[in-house]
């Protein structure tokens, strides 16, 4: 991974505050916080200061990575939730996940999951046992989140792995459920 990479991915870790990062590196918080919100151009950085931030991604490299392949899975499943609720009640031929929210949410997952569950829950009258314990899957899937997670931090492409896992297991329950 290049430095500028790492350095966007430490960034991005919504696990480690610019606060903790600037206590264990040195480098500014002022200059960290401009960084993560693009305000400045990383390849701008100084020399010492990417140095000091590579050297501490590489030294936290698999919490960060751990944290966020987790954050990823999670917001994966949650996305697959909401398209079987949406399959499940919307009216025919409305998609239950409009295209554009499937692009946007690996961009902005917490923005774009809350859109998304307030546009289903306008369905909740025709909620019956399934649509609940959909429901109840996603008071599982956001247990497991710190609410640190919950931010419109990007994803990365792994949060496919956590929907299509999602997405088989809620289709196997679906058909030993309706085969009963």
């Amino acid at each position: 991974m290049d430095i500028k990479k790492a350095i966007e991915e430490l960034l991005a870790n919504p696990n480690i505050t610019n606060y903790q990062i600037s206590k264990d590196t040195g480098v500014s918080q002022v200059s960290l916080n401009k960084f993560a919100k693009g305000e400045s151009n990383i390849e701008n950085m100084p020399l010492g200061n990417a140095l000091k931030l590579y050297d501490y991604y590489l030294k936290n490299k698999e919490d960060i990575i751990m944290t966020n392949d987790k954050r990823n899975l999670l917001f994966g499943r949650l996305l697959s939730v909401c398209t079987i609720i949406g399959e499940r009640v919307f009216e025919k031929g409305k998609p239950s996940v409009p295209e554009r929210d499937f692009k946007k949410f690996p961009k902005a997952p917490a923005t774009t999951y809350k859109k998304l569950h307030d546009n289903f829950m306008q369905y909740a009258y025709k909620f019956g046992d399934d649509e609940n314990y959909l429901l109840s899957r996603f008071d599982g899937i956001l247990g497991e989140m710190d609410t640190s997670d919950f931010t419109d931090a990007p994803l990365g492409d792994n949060y496919l792995l956590g929907y299509y896992r999602q997405n088989h297991e809620l289709r196997e329950y679906r058909a030993g459920y309706n085969a009963e």
